[in-house]
């Protein structure tokens, strides 16, 4: 299975992954090396599936906008992000995406 990467640049944004749990993890999210925010979420999966006669690998999914509020939350202090990093790495279920 294919990791979610230590960093990662998406809409704009530079992200380090700060935390990981079995079930979720925090990311720091900067614009122009200043700290935005963190962007605590469930660790979700997608599966081994064959697209135009090609396999791709199961792999770790960063949430996408819509997920926001669903299985991914942004707070703006460290402090607040592992409150529900806590709550989601104890509590939550991994799930998979169809």
């Amino acid at each position: 299975m294919k990791a979610l990467p230590l960093k990662i640049r998406k809409n704009g944004f530079n992200y380090t992954q700060v935390l990981r749990g079995r079930q979720s993890c925090i990311y720091e999210q900067r614009l122009h090396e200043k700290t935005i925010a963190f962007e605590v979420f469930t660790i979700k999966t997608s599966p081994k599936r064959k697209i135009m006669g090609k396999w791709i690998e199961e792999k770790e999914l960063f949430p996408h906008n819509e997920a926001f509020g669903y299985w991914a939350w942004t707070y703006c202090t460290l402090e607040k992000a592992k409150l529900k990093y806590i709550e989601l790495d104890h509590n939550g279920n991994k799930k998979r995406l169809a």
